[in-house]
């Protein structure tokens, strides 16, 4: 998994390019923790190279997101393929995550 982080004001976007699966999260959870530790609460999440997510890509997201609106930021994702949002659907995750499929709305939705 590779990640890449840019700053458009304060939204941070985070590109995911690999699978979001176990043996790979270690990178993505580090990122996501130092992003909240900055005080950068508002992460837009693309997942648009992600191939797959698994159980543990799962949990961390839904950790992530609560441990981001406790501090009073937000976290949304962008992009899903077709694969991971028949995942997300199936596991009632689209009722948590504010799902986009483009990168504009999901910009403006910050505001």
């Amino acid at each position: 998994m590779n990640i890449k982080e840019n700053k458009l004001g304060l939204i941070s976007h985070v590109s995911i390019s690999g699978a979001i699966i176990k043996p790979h999260l270690e990178l993505l959870k580090e990122s996501l923790e130092n992003h909240l530790k900055a005080g950068d609460l508002r992460i837009l999440i693309d997942i648009k190279e992600a191939p797959l997510i698994d159980s543990a890509g799962l949990e961390l997201l839904w950790d992530s997101l609560m441990n981001f609106r406790k501090a009073g930021g937000s976290l949304k994702l962008v992009n899903a393929n077709t694969l991971i949002m028949d995942i997300f659907l199936a596991t009632k995750m689209t009722n948590i995550f504010e799902i986009f499929t483009d990168q504009e709305k999901a910009y403006r939705s910050f505001l």
